[in-house]
């Protein structure tokens, strides 16, 4: 982002309005210096409300630079709020709820107008946001009568918020980075903390990086799927990219295929949806390419395939394995129980105990986002979750024969071929939509980032349509 876009950003605003407005923040701060001698708790209380009317005034503004802190947010804040259970709240949840009501005020209030660009991923995002609310709703009344145990009110509300924040984000980043440039900062942002994470990583090793600088959640099959593909994108279509950042992006690319093979060769997650969107992007960008590839990578690995299998199905991934598709007959009967729109958010793994897996009544996930969806949101939510995808991916296509620039070509492709990845990632786990008693809050941190890159497409169809091409 160049100093003259955030001169031309602050020179556009209109800051006697919006010093108006903190009028009011300021008697609040003269009220918390007056409230010292009462209680140190009041003046602390009101100076983050005078903290939080400021930033309210600058992103009602300068949204953009609040999608962009996400970034960092994700990546170095691992402080977190006690939510007063075992799943702490964190600094990606917090600022994008203020995000979101930002957003709402500012067209309630300010703008008084209600409304999304025009996109055909409108209907079938806000729908699913219906969807999931009606499945909330569902989830308060007693769906299977043996049940004595269900999910707390804090517990629903934070299974909501996962799959309700993340698909909201995709509309979030569509509506407001409507000039490419921001598109840019977003991408080089991400690939720049990936590659210094995965920099640390590869010498000091995953659990001592995280503990001492990232904290929890940061290392998901989506975070090396998205480093993968997106560095990818840029270092092997950007043509307008110079040719040391393009080796950049491509080293930032491969340092995670390398981690993924090299430190974690048993966690399937870790490498195979990162490898299979790198493979899908080259079909891509060249149907000869991808062929081409295919017929030397199995001529390469036909004489070894029995060694390489070896390595990857130890007994450890074996058991794995199994005890998942124990589970698939308890939740298919869970599923029944309500059909349509579910058994509500995070309802289902309190009602888990009623059937015994391998001999025990305990409580587990699917570690399989399709039968979460299915039990959380029921038919109607994954249907919904299907078309959004659907709609995603032929935006995606139809925008791949609209735009002629390296950045925009690298970024779809990369988008559709990463979508590809963070759905094979959801057969592995719930690492696309986090399920609150598994991925859940802390592997939001970096899922909720594919959802943004996604959103890109939205941007981008907003910005060539208004550009006539």
């Amino acid at each position: 982002m160049s100093i003259q876009m955030l001169r031309s950003q602050l020179n556009r605003s209109n800051w006697k309005g919006s010093l108006k407005l903190t009028i009011p923040f300021a008697v609040l701060f003269l009220a918390a210096l007056l409230g010292w001698k009462i209680s140190p708790r009041i003046p602390i209380l009101l100076v983050g409300a005078l903290l939080a009317g400021l930033a309210y005034v600058f992103l009602t503004r300068h949204t953009e630079w609040g999608i962009l802190a996400l970034f960092p947010a994700s990546f170095l804040i691992p402080w977190t709020l006690s939510s007063g259970t075992h799943v702490p709240i964190n600094a990606t949840i917090l600022l994008l709820g203020f995000l979101f009501g930002v957003w709402i005020l500012r067209m309630i209030i300010l703008k008084r107008d209600v409304r999304l660009i025009p996109s055909p991923i409108n209907t079938p995002a806000v729908l699913f946001l219906f969807s999931v609310s009606i499945s909330l709703i569902v989830g308060f009344f007693p769906l299977i009568p043996s049940a004595t145990e269900k999910a707390s009110l804090f517990a629903q509300i934070g299974g909501w918020l996962l799959y309700t924040f993340s698909v909201g984000s995709l509309l979030l980043v569509g509506n407001f980075l409507r000039d490419i440039r921001w598109l840019k900062t977003m991408t080089w942002i991400f690939l720049i903390l990936g590659g210094v994470y995965t920099g640390l990583v590869l010498p000091f090793g995953l659990y001592r990086v995280n503990a001492a600088f990232f904290g929890e959640g940061i290392s998901t099959s989506i975070f090396w799927t998205l480093l993968a593909v997106i560095g990818f994108g840029q270092a092997f279509s950007n043509r307008d990219l110079p040719l040391a950042w393009r080796l950049v992006a491509g080293g930032i690319s491969m340092s995670g295929l390398v981690f993924g093979w090299v430190r974690g060769r048993e966690w399937i997650a870790g490498w195979l949806p990162p490898v299979i969107a790198v493979y899908i992007f080259l079909w891509l960008r060249s149907w000869k390419l991808g062929l081409g590839v295919t017929l030397v990578v199995s001529l390469v690995m036909f004489p070894i395939y029995p060694q390489i299998l070896e390595k990857i199905n130890t007994p450890t991934q074996q058991w794995s394995s199994y005890t998942r598709f124990l589970t698939w007959p308890i939740m298919f009967e869970l599923i029944k129980a309500s059909p349509i729109f579910g058994l509500g958010p995070a309802n289902y793994y309190h009602y888990t105990p009623l059937y015994a897996i391998y001999g025990y009544y305990v409580n587990f996930n699917s570690h399989n986002n399709y039968l979460d969806i299915l039990a959380q949101t029921g038919i109607v939510g994954m249907g919904l979750f299907l078309w959004v995808v659907f709609a995603l991916t032929r935006l995606g296509l139809r925008l791949r024969k609209r735009v002629r620039d390296g950045f925009s070509l690298g970024y779809i492709n990369s988008a559709l071929a990463g979508l590809l990845g963070c759905l094979v990632a959801g057969t592995l786990a719930d690492w696309f939509l986090p399920f609150l008693y598994n991925i859940g809050f802390a592997g939001f941190r970096t899922s909720v980032l594919a959802w943004l890159f996604l959103g890109g497409l939205l941007s981008l169809d907003a910005i060539h349509t208004q550009q006539g091409s």
